[in-house]
């Protein structure tokens, strides 16, 4: 499938990593096998916590606009964002 427009409108912004994330159906995506989920949520496929130290506020504010535009909520967590998207 071809990439969203969401992913499109963060081409040119720094590297957003994504961890502490579960498959979209739910359970643990564990490649090496040796991962526990960290937080209850992140089990049901909706959850995903997003590194954003090395973003600017700039470029904060407009991945948060982005994400708010998917329909997700985001917490902010000081050093990283945990998003829901139902």
């Amino acid at each position: 499938p071809a990439p969203s427009p969401a992913f499109h409108a963060l081409e040119g912004h720094p590297a957003v990593g994504v961890n502490d994330m579960s498959l979209e159906a739910g359970g643990l995506f564990d490649i090496a096998g040796s991962w526990s989920p960290p937080h209850r949520t992140h089990r049901r496929g909706t959850d995903a916590d997003l590194r954003i130290r090395n973003l600017r506020r700039r470029d904060l504010q407009e991945l948060a606009e982005l994400i708010l535009g998917q329909g997700c909520s985001i917490r902010d967590e000081e050093n990283h964002y945990h998003i829901t998207c139902l």
